[in-house]
């Protein structure tokens, strides 16, 4: 009995969040918009694997239902821009041997019931060096790494509301 009441209070205190914000009471569902990508990088799965990695997110958090039409707030986001650069060359050839991708998005969180922004940053950027030996995979998977990164603080700022 005594290691069940140990057991119980453990499983308890781990449910607790640190993530240091909480939503507003009366929302409780969220609608998100399909993604704009204003980059002009070309790639559409892109945008279609940070959308499904958001939903993922906001799904696991288990803080808010995903609803289609009425919510009681709205998520926008936007893929201002993926930029590649040299990251490294190499001693003796001086060809490239790294690039370094960066993902910049601009989120907007708002809450449909009191007309009003709960949280809004466009200046969201999360940059990833790969390979360029292993190009065309390796630029997706740093790619892929970037869009993780991205959801979890998308969802962070929308649950801290800045």
């Amino acid at each position: 009995m005594k290691y069940l009441f140990v057991f119980i209070v453990f499983c308890l205190t781990s449910c607790y969040s640190f993530r240091g914000g909480s939503l507003p009471e009366h929302i409780k569902t969220v609608q998100l918009k399909s993604i704009t990508d204003n980059s002009g990088y070309g790639n559409p799965k892109y945008k279609d694997n940070l959308y499904n990695k958001v939903v993922e997110k906001i799904r696991n958090d288990n803080s808010l239902m995903i609803e289609d039409k009425q919510s009681d707030s709205k998520l926008t986001i936007t893929i201002n821009s993926i930029r590649e650069e040299t990251a490294s060359t190499g001693v003796a050839t001086q060809l490239e041997k790294e690039r370094k991708i960066t993902v910049a998005v601009s989120i907007e969180f708002y809450d449909n019931i009191k007309k009003r922004m709960i949280a809004q940053n466009s200046s969201l950027s999360i940059n990833q060096v790969f390979l360029t030996a292993g190009i065309p995979n390796s630029r997706d998977e740093a790619v892929n790494q970037c869009i993780e990164i991205l959801s979890e603080e998308i969802l962070n700022t929308m649950i801290a509301g800045n």
